[in-house]
């Protein structure tokens, strides 16, 4: 490609993070488009609504997440 297109094209960059749930379990992690925030809700592997109770921003500048997020399910019906 050449052109204005090949100029405007940003890298895509996703938001690394790892999953725990309230009691405390390693559930995995996920990669999302855009930063999470307590009390946000993201949809997770087989369409498992999840809310962020806590974030905790990645100490290590070297991890490869940028935080650790403690999850529970969303309630039905009122997740966004």
């Amino acid at each position: 490609m050449s052109g204005p297109y090949r100029r405007c094209v940003q890298p895509y960059r996703l938001f690394r993070y790892r999953l725990f749930d309230v009691d405390g379990e390693d559930i995995g992690e996920i990669n999302l488009a855009n930063p999470v925030a307590t009390g946000d809700d993201f949809v997770a592997g087989g369409g498992r609504v999840l809310r962020v109770v806590a974030l905790s921003p990645a100490s290590d500048r070297n991890s490869p997440f940028n935080a650790m997020l403690l999850v529970e399910p969303a309630p039905r019906g009122l997740s966004t």
